[in-house]
């Protein structure tokens, strides 16, 4: 049998840009929360539904016939907490008859469960993603100690806690894992310790000692220095330090800063620089930490449009900071208002790609209507397209994927009362208010497996045939006029041939 021809029309033209939001699926029954694209296969879509410890749902979505499919989990009674997406498997905490609370791994066929307090009722696995590696908090028995997951079955034990918990988990550099545990000496302490790995085997060290039910951000790295913001509360202040860690496992208290319970302070590495951002009634600004004590104004925000900027994203070589209200772009220690007194931006972004990220604006105009907006290094918003005429909100994590070359998301579209929420999708436009597409015509689409690729071509370009996650499987160029890619080491799947003007979606079967 001769594989199927399939062929494609690139014609180059300027168009302007008409973007449209499409809702893909209306689900009733309850709400949809998270959205991920399956380690084990990435043309499958994952819809989880719940919120809080309760997400009831894990279900796929067959983006070619709009169908949901529950996904089973053999043996699991409740999931608790949401799913954590590991490089082979998902993971997630789930109360299982006869072992209490225990780690629970899905690999698209099989469901496994990791005992950790070797049969004693509920290791009670807290899950961390950090660094695309997931980490594991449990009981082994005699305490609560920290695991790094190696792939399949296996977990690498990197504490040996006998007289304390390990209470959580900072991070990582090098061979040098960051965690910390309680303190037997002093309840009202904390102590920051390291696990140094050296040929497999570890020692241990306590570094410092921080107040107990204090809040710590992620570890930034730069320049082989750690820093974290550890946050206090004290009567009506809060006392906010940031701690450095040098290669030498030395802790410095490097920031000290008490302000107003109304306050609040961002720690983040943008330029080749440690910077805080503070905000209270009287001023807010950006400050480098140059060293010890030591500080410079990055940017002088201001009172107005650079108060309580909650959320801070570096995104294609630019900082931006938002709330519900404002958004400003800072480059070179200077900042631009992009967004202006909106009705309701969502934070976090609902996707961040390498070179833009897309929020929503909910209560907009009279029809109180929502829109997606992207937001990439151009002066303004370039993407403006209306949701639906009913303004909800949208859930604030992992809401949102890049598949099969489009955008989906969740958005909520009825009363908060009312239980449902949908699935909706758009393409983005680049980046530009025109930009230079490529008008298609294909047949047939889907194409047999071992087919052969007929491409149509305005100009000569490269080309590259990617997975729908963005991994490159092959490239090459085509050149003005008719062009043959031979597809026949690709298996069944969606896949997406890309040029420096297009993105066309193949679908191989």
């Amino acid at each position: 049998m001769k594989p199927t021809l399939l062929i494609l029309f690139f014609i180059s033209s300027l168009v302007t840009c008409a973007q449209s939001v499409t809702k893909i699926y209306q689900h009733d029954s309850s709400n949809l929360s998270q959205l991920y694209v399956m380690p084990y296969d990435q043309t499958e879509l994952m819809v989880v539904s719940g919120s809080g410890l309760n997400f009831t749902d894990h279900e796929y979505y067959n983006y070619s016939n709009g169908s949901i499919t529950p996904i089973t989990f053999n043996g699991v009674d409740t999931i608790v907490g949401p799913p954590v997406i590991g490089a082979d498997r998902i993971f997630f905490k789930g109360k299982i008859n006869g072992l209490g609370e225990e780690l629970v791994a899905f690999d698209g066929n099989s469901t496994y469960f990791f005992d950790f307090n070797l049969g004693l009722p509920s290791s009670k696995p807290e899950i961390i993603s950090y660094n695309n590696e997931i980490f594991i908090i449990a009981d082994n028995g005699v305490k609560r100690q920290l695991y790094l997951y190696e792939g399949g079955s296996n977990f690498q034990q990197i504490t040996n806690q006998v007289t304390s918990d390990v209470i959580e988990f900072l991070g990582y550099r090098n061979m040098d894992y960051y965690y910390f545990e309680e303190n037997d000496s002093d309840p009202l302490l904390n102590k920051l310790s390291v696990a140094s790995n050296s040929g497999g085997s570890f020692s241990y060290s306590n570094l410092a000692s921080l107040v107990m039910n204090s809040s710590n951000s992620e570890v930034i790295e730069l320049n082989n220095q750690l820093y974290f913001k550890n946050s206090t509360y004290t009567g009506g202040d809060v006392i906010e330090r940031i701690f450095q860690i040098a290669p030498s496992n030395a802790v410095t208290e490097y920031f000290n800063n008490t302000m107003s319970s109304f306050a609040n302070t961002l720690l983040f590495e943008f330029e080749g620089k440690i910077l805080t951002y503070s905000t209270d009634a009287a001023n807010s600004e950006i400050v480098e930490l140059t060293g010890v004590g030591q500080t410079a104004v990055y940017a002088d925000l201001g009172v107005g449009v650079g108060e309580n900027l909650f959320y801070a994203i570096v995104n294609n070589g630019v900082l931006y900071m938002y709330n519900e209200n404002s958004m400003l772009s800072i480059e070179s220690g200077n900042s631009t208002q992009i967004l202006g007194m909106g009705n309701g931006y969502t934070y976090p972004p609902i996707l961040e790609e390498s070179d833009r990220f897309y929020i929503i604006e909910n209560g907009i105009g009279s029809s109180n209507s929502a829109r997606i907006l992207e937001i990439n290094s151009s002066s303004t918003p370039v993407f403006d397209a209306i949701i639906t005429d009913y303004s909800s909100y949208t859930f604030s994590s992992n809401s949102g994927v890049r598949y099969n070359g489009e955008v989906v998301f969740i958005y909520k579209e009825s009363p908060v009362s009312e239980i449902t929420s949908d699935l909706y999708t758009f393409q983005s436009i680049l980046g530009q208010t025109e930009v230079s597409l490529n008008q298609i015509s294909s047949y047939p689409n889907p194409i047999n497996v071992g087919g052969d690729l007929k491409v149509f071509s305005s100009e000569d370009q490269d080309y590259m045939l990617c997975s729908i996650t963005g991994s490159a499987i092959q490239k090459g160029r085509l050149t003005q006029g008719e062009n043959l890619i031979d597809l026949q080491s690709c298996r069944a799947g969606v896949y997406l041939l890309n040029t420096d003007n297009s993105s066309i979606r193949i679908v191989i079967q």
